[in-house]
C-alpha cells in the first residue's frame, strides 16, 4: 500500500487543486534525483485525525519507521498503522541512490500481498483470508517508484518555493502505474508553542483528484504533518506526536 494506501485506507496522498497548470517534469529513478543526505534512520509516530465540520477528532496511530543501509544502497520502510480495532502493515524496499523500488509487502485485514520489482516488471501475488490467491504479473511502459514511498522521496527532492514535478508510481489496487502531481510548494512556519517557530516546506500533491498538502522541515527534512481532503465533508489529518 502507501501513507497513501495507509490512508486510502487513510490515505496520505495527493495536492493542490488550485495550483497552475503548467508542464511538470516526470521524475524516474536516477542516481543524483534526490539527496540521499537527508535520508536516515527514524522512527516516529503520528496521531491520524478525522475532520467533519469543525470537528476534529483523534481516529488511529500512524508509525513510520525507516532503516538506511549505506553499504548495501538499500532504504527500508515500516509502516503501521491501527484504527480501532483495524490494523494494517506495509513495508517497502528501494535502492537508496535511485529510489528504483526493489521490494513491497503488505499485511490488511483482509489480503496480504508481496511485489518484486525488476526494471519495469513486477510479480507477486495476493493472498485473501479465505485462502484464494491472485498471481500478479504486471509491466509498465514507463519508470517508477513504488507508491509506498512516494512521501518519502519527496522529502529528499529539491524542494523550493515555487518547485513541481510528477512522480509515476506502481500501486497494484489503483490498477497499476498512476501519477503524484506536485502542483506547488511554498515556505512557510507553524509555531510550535512557547515562542518555537518551524520553518517548513508546504508540499501540494493530487493523485487521482486527491489534494494532499505535507509540512516538511527545511532543515531535518522530517514529516511534520499531512492533510488529505476526502472530500468536502471529510478529511484525514496526520500530526506528529512530541
Amino acid at each position: 500500500m502507501t501513507i497513501k494506501k495507509v490512508l486510502l485506507f487513510f490515505v496520505l496522498l495527493s495536492l493542490n487543486p488550485f495550483s497552475q497548470v503548467f508542464a511538470q517534469t516526470q521524475l524516474k529513478p536516477h542516481v543524483g534525483l534526490i539527496d540521499t543526505r537527508v535520508l536516515h534512520n527514524e522512527d516516529v509516530t503520528y496521531t491520524i485525525f478525522n475532520i467533519r465540520d469543525t470537528s476534529r477528532i483523534p481516529s488511529g496511530v500512524y508509525r513510520n519507521r525507516v532503516f538506511v543501509n549505506q553499504a548495501k544502497n538499500q532504504i527500508l520502510r515500516v509502516q503501521w498503522t491501527r484504527r480501532g480495532k483495524l490494523e494494517l502493515t506495509d513495508s517497502s524496499l528501494s535502492v537508496l541512490s535511485t529510489f528504483s523500488p526493489l521490494y513491497h509487502s503488505s499485511s490488511h485485514p483482509n489480503r496480504n500481498m508481496i511485489l518484486h520489482f525488476n526494471g519495469k516488471n513486477i510479480e507477486g501475488y495476493t493472498l485473501k483470508l479465505s485462502g484464494d490467491s491472485v498471481m500478479i504479473n504486471d509491466s509498465s511502459q514507463i519508470p517508477f517508484f513504488d507508491s509506498n514511498s512516494y512521501d518519502l522521496l519527496i522529502r529528499a527532492l529539491p524542494l523550493k518555493n515555487g518547485y513541481t514535478a510528477e512522480i509515476p508510481a506502481y500501486n497494484f489496487e489503483d490498477g497499476g502505474v498512476g501519477l503524484y502531481k506536485i502542483t506547488g510548494v511554498e515556505n512557510v512556519v507553524l509555531n510550535q508553542g512557547e515562542n518555537k517557530k518551524l520553518s517548513c516546506f508546504k508540499v501540494a500533491v493530487i493523485y487521482k483528484n486527491i489534494p494532499t498538502w505535507l509540512w516538511i522541515a527545511e532543515q531535518s527534512r522530517e514529516l511534520i504533518a499531512l492533510r488529505t481532503e476526502m472530500s468536502k465533508d471529510f478529511i484525514i489529518e496526520m500530526q506528529l506526536k512530541n
